[in-house]
Order: C-alpha cells, then structure tokens, then sequence
C-alpha cells in the first residue's frame, strides 16, 4: 500500500519530493473495512516547524482501487473520493504535476522545503554520498531557520553533525563551517531536485 502510494507521488511530483522524508501511516477504517493512507510531515522530535497535519490521504476502495481524497485534490468535493489508479503500482494515468518553481519564496520556507533545500545541496555542490542521513530543522535564537544533518555511525546506535545549514535573513541558504563556527553563503537560490546533477 505505501509503495503505491509512493509510487503515484513520484510520477505526480516528478522526484521532485523527497518522499523519504514523510511518514506514510497505514490503517484500517473500521466502519467502512477499507484501508486508508495518511502522508504526514516527518517525526522532527518536536523540533519542527511543519504546521500541516497531514499532505495527502488515499484509500482502497472496495473494488480494490486507489482513491484520493477530494480535501487533497484541486476542483473536487471536499468530502469526495476521486479514482487514481485501477491496478496494483499502475501510475500510467497518473499526472505529472510540475511544482510551481516561481512560487518559492526563500524567504518564507516550510521545513520540507528547507530540509530539501539543504540536501540538493549536500548532494550537488558539498558531492555528499547520498547516504542514510537525518535533517531536523529548529529556529535559531535569530529566528533563522536552521537545517542540521546527521549521519549514522557504523554501529548505527549514535548520531553525529556532518553539516548545518540556515537559512539567512536576505533568503540565501548558508553552511557552517564547524571548524570556524562561521557561516559561508552556499546559494543564493533554491535548488530544486530537478536541477541536480
């Protein structure tokens, strides 16, 4: 069920959505007897500032089809089902939506928006492996958005900092040197998944 559901936000969002960074919570509705799907903001030990409860909800119906909930799809009935997909991990008739990339103001950033923000560029200018790693965003006594990574160690039982980001008062994302305990301007503009290379 969550693979399907994945499967769909990938084509939808062209992986432009970390969809690994979100919690896909499974559970039978015991009044109807079907099983339901709720995307969730990820578990940031409260150190989030993600203020929506859920990003989507999907279900299979009695026909064993996937539906979508009309609260998460444009110009449809708050309280409708709309069809998604007929067949098990078919996205064929799935749309690709384009994020809107104009829309994104650096400014004024979720905490999935920085946390992507602050990998695209782990991955793309820092050429970071893309290992196992955890973001956890906080604000900082500035009231800028701060972005922490860590990794495993090879135990996998603790957690160092291999890097922190922030966003700055001008909207630019900014990387700390731990060394220095200065920070260096690292981009000025947002780096969406599309544009890694």
């Amino acid at each position: 069920m969550k693979n399907w559901v994945k499967a769909v936000w990938e084509k939808r969002y062209n992986g432009d959505i970390f969809y690994d960074l979100y919690r896909f919570d499974v559970t039978l509705n015991k009044n109807d007897n079907l099983v339901y799907v709720t995307i969730k903001a990820p578990k940031d030990n409260d150190e989030s500032n993600v203020v929506f409860d859920s990003y989507g909800e999907f279900r299979i119906n009695e026909s064993g089809h996937l539906e979508e909930s009309g609260r998460f799809v444009d110009s449809s009935e708050y309280e409708s089902w709309s069809l998604v997909s007929s067949e098990f991990m078919d996205v064929s008739n799935v749309e690709t939506r384009f994020l809107n990339y104009q829309a994104v103001n650096t400014k004024d950033l979720n905490s999935i928006q920085a946390i992507t923000w602050a990998k695209n560029s782990m991955f793309n200018y820092l050429r970071y492996p893309r290992t196992d790693i955890l973001f956890y965003t906080e604000l900082s006594e500035e009231r800028m958005l701060e972005i922490t990574a860590y990794e495993w160690d090879t135990s996998h039982e603790d957690k160092k900092i291999i890097q922190v980001f922030r966003v700055n008062a001008d909207g630019y994302l900014e990387t700390k040197s731990l060394s220095e305990n200065k920070w260096d301007i690292i981009n000025k503009e947002y780096l969406y998944t599309r544009d890694v290379r």
